[in-house]
């Protein structure tokens, strides 16, 4: 359904953001 598609993007565009928010983090530990 619709629905479902919705969160699945969704939850690819939180889980990406989670992985910049970890590499930035990362990055200013250097």
């Amino acid at each position: 359904s619709l629905d479902d598609g919705s969160k699945e993007l969704l939850h690819l565009s939180v889980s990406q953001q989670l992985d910049g928010v970890k590499w930035n983090q990362a990055n200013e530990d250097e």
